[in-house]
Formats: C-alpha cells, structure tokens, sequence
C-alpha cells in the first residue's frame, strides 16, 4: 500500500470521527494519596499555632506528615496528618483530606492536643482559636511501672494500646469498630522535665483516623506511671474501651459546631 493511500484512509477515518486523540491517564490511588501529601504540606506551612500560656509559645511543625491515609468507607477520600509539637510533645494536629468523587472541596480537620487554650493564624489573621482545651489525662491503674529502656518502653505502650477498643457511631448507621494501628503515629522524640516517654496512636476506618491515644509515662512524685488521653477526629458519636469497660466517649456534634472554629475540634473548609 502507498504512503499517499495510507494518508488517504487516515485523513477519511479523521473525518468520520474514527481516529481521537489518547485520553489522558487517569489519576491512580497513588497519584491521589501523593497530592494529598503535597497539598497538607504547603497548607500546614502557612498556619502558626501558639500556646495561650502567657508566653506566647510557638509550636512546632513536625517535618513531614506522620500519617497518609484512606478511607473507601466515606468514598473516594484520601488525606495526611501534620502535627505540631513543643519539646517534642504534641500540642495540636490537622488531618487534610479531599474526596474524588463528587466533592471536591479541601479540608481540614484540626485537633487541640493541648492542656493550654491554643491560637492558629494564617496571612495574620485568626483561623482557629479553641479556647477550652478537653484533653484529660488519666493515670492507668496499672502496677507495671514504665520500663528503664527505650525500645522495652515501646513495647510497653503498644501493648497498653492493644488493651484499648474504639468505635463510631454514625447517625444513621450501627456501630461500626475501629481498628488500631500498633504502630504509633508519632514517638515523643525528646519530652518536658516531668515526661520520660510517650506515644500517639490512632484507631481508623481504613486508615483515616477517628479516636487518638496518646500514652505517657510520667514522673509522678517517688514514682513513675503510665497515663492516658482520648482526643476525637470524627464529628459523630464516639466510644473507646479499656479492657472491655467504656472508659471514653463523645457526643455527636453538628456541622454547624465543627466549622465554629473555637472547639478543640473543628473543620475548616478551605479554597482549593
């Protein structure tokens, strides 16, 4: 067949619509969980957070995320966490996440993990102000005393991470489980005078987290124990369970109070 019949029968096949230019390729989970991470980042770079403690403290943002997650429960949804610390300790953290199908809007969950009332300005003027901290620490009736080793302290905290149960409660829905990831999301890298080590865990759906677990051991007069906070990151109603007795719960609150921006918990819906 000659070149001149070859472009011929292209050009006519062009004519009738037969011959497209390729799609481009589809976005992949991958690609979606990479953006997620890349957005979180520059986002949370733009946020300071500092302790209303009469000091002014600024915290510290964490050098990269400590959690990418995904959850086909609620759709295509995809997010990351950042965390803020100071002397190594966590203070605060946001989960940004963006749905792929339907919604397209960006968001952000931001948590208080501080027992000093907390302010986050973004371009200088207020984005979050939660006046009232609600992180309680609670000292586990527990003989065992924290461990003289780093890495026996670990094991430790995950095995009192294990003895712990949390579930959600959608409004129109049963009771749903939340697995826990034995993997802590962030270990305390250095800690204050009274702190000798800690933890941050999370129960998810998926991996996107719903309940956080914050273990510590603490000097406590003579001796050292171990003790615990519950911090929500899910607007429904929530329970956590402490071999098998509820130890920890929260109400169902609207979306009207999520995005007031003055609760230890609140959403904000952002431009892109």
């Amino acid at each position: 067949m000659s070149s001149v019949t070859v472009c011929a029968l292209l050009t006519m096949a062009h004519l009738q619509g037969q011959v497209t230019a390729p799609s481009p390729p589809r976005a992949t989970d991958a690609d979606r969980g990479e953006e997620t991470v890349r957005l979180a980042q520059n986002e949370a770079g733009r946020y300071d957070i500092v302790r209303q403690d009469g000091r002014g403290t600024l915290l510290e943002l964490r050098d990269r995320p400590i959690l990418k997650w995904s959850n086909a429960n609620n759709g295509t949804l995809y997010g990351s966490v950042v965390l803020w610390t100071v002397d190594g300790r966590p203070e605060a953290l946001a989960s940004f996440y963006r749905w792929y199908v339907d919604q397209q809007k960006f968001h952000a969950e931001f948590k208080s993990l501080s027992t000093e009332p907390l302010q986050a300005t973004k371009g200088g003027e207020v984005a979050w102000e939660p006046s009232k901290p609600d992180l309680e620490f609670r000292t586990l009736k527990d003989k065992a005393q924290p461990a003289d080793g780093a890495s026996a302290r670990l094991r430790q905290m995950r095995d009192i991470a294990r003895r712990f149960s949390g579930k959600v409660v959608p409004p129109t829905e049963s009771a749903t489980s939340l697995r826990l990831l034995t993997q802590p999301l962030y270990r305390y890298e250095k800690t204050p005078p009274d702190v000798i080590d800690g933890a941050l865990f999370a129960f998810v759906q998926g991996t996107d987290p719903e309940i956080l677990l914050l273990i510590e051991a603490v000097r406590e007069e003579k001796r050292t124990v171990w003790k615990y906070a519950v911090a929500r990151l899910n607007m429904f109603e929530l329970h956590l369970a402490l071999d098998d007795e509820e130890v920890w719960s929260a109400k169902r609150i609207t979306w009207k109070e999520v995005i007031d921006l003055h609760g230890a918990y609140s959403v904000l819906v952002l431009d892109y």
